[in-house]
């Protein structure tokens, strides 16, 4: 059965037409859902990721602030404690140094270089020798503050 369109001269309009109007609109239809569907389930995974990288700079920063807190109560003369506390130290500057390596890994940012980490752990390890010297160990203390003060500058910049 065909038809003329008064508005279109005298084109026929066959069946046909109607049909691919039709196909048109399920197509449209079903793009929109697929794509309604994909926004639905990636929202949550990309607030989850945003809560994980915030988590992990905070976290960051709490285990270099523990650092600093040690380092002040380092001696600048061999004591009992020194040792322990050094212990204590390389092991905040270690889990700064694996969450950085997860944040590597998980957001493909890196928040701290490995050549800053690997200063403060040479620092650690040359504290650690002159305290087993029974050397004075002064301006050692006094290089490892800046370096964890420059590593907690560095988280705090960190977006």
């Amino acid at each position: 059965m065909m038809r003329y369109d008064s508005k279109r001269g005298n084109r026929r309009i066959g069946v046909s037409d109607s049909r691919n109007g039709r196909v048109q609109g399920v197509l449209l239809a079903v793009v929109s859902l697929v794509l309604v569907g994909t926004l639905v389930i990636s929202i949550p995974g990309i607030r989850f990721r945003s809560e994980t990288d915030n988590y992990m700079k905070s976290r960051m920063l709490t285990e270099c602030d523990g650092a600093m807190q040690r380092v002040t109560r380092l001696s600048r003369n061999a004591s009992s404690t020194s040792a322990q506390t050094v212990a204590e130290i390389r092991s905040y500057i270690y889990a700064i140094d694996t969450l950085n390596q997860a944040r590597n890994a998980l957001m493909g940012k890196q928040t701290v270089s490995t050549a800053q980490l690997s200063r403060i752990y040479d620092l650690l390890e040359s504290y650690a020798n002159q305290l087993i010297q029974g050397s004075d160990t002064g301006a050692l203390q006094s290089s490892i503050s800046s370096e964890i003060q420059t590593l907690y500058e560095t988280l705090q910049a960190v977006q």
